[in-house]
């Protein structure tokens, strides 16, 4: 039952939003270690194997994140934070579509 309730609170928009934001925030905590954010952003990736989520869906993930970083911080949002964001965004994924292939390389 425990793994039930788990599961289905994945499923709510808020807990995602709160993976999502706790996320986010430990990357940006551990910037400087790259050994951190490579094994965790790669154990990231693997568990999203089990999610079914395909690398072509990490694009849209980005879109939809910096068109609403870019909406909360309004006029203050310049094409120099978009690149910056987008960047960033694209590391980080890079990382976990890299644990990603790993995980499901050793499934087969």
């Amino acid at each position: 039952m425990v793994a039930l309730r788990s599961e289905a609170q994945r499923n709510v928009p808020a807990q995602q939003q709160k993976m999502l934001q706790d996320t986010l925030l430990a990357v940006l905590g551990h910037l400087d270690d790259e050994t951190w954010l490579s094994e965790t952003l790669a154990t990231l990736g693997a568990t999203h194997v089990d999610y079914e989520v395909q690398d072509h869906m990490c694009p849209w993930v980005g879109e939809c994140l910096i068109a609403a970083l870019a909406e909360a911080v309004g006029d203050r949002w310049t094409p120099a934070h978009a690149e910056a964001w987008a960047a960033a965004y694209g590391a980080i994924s890079g990382l976990a579509i890299a644990g990603a292939e790993k995980r499901r390389a050793s499934m087969v």
